[in-house]
């Protein structure tokens, strides 16, 4: 679940590669839910 976190980040961060912009913030909200979830 980290890795998908960190594989968002990335996304986020590599606009210049054609990433959808919009798909990696939701990568990375369903990361971050997961993570949430896991630590109750």
């Amino acid at each position: 679940m980290e890795a998908a976190k960190a594989r968002a980040e990335r996304r986020l961060q590599a606009t210049d590669r054609n990433y959808d912009l919009r798909r990696a913030e939701i990568a990375l909200q369903k990361a971050l839910n997961r993570l949430n979830v896991k630590d109750r």
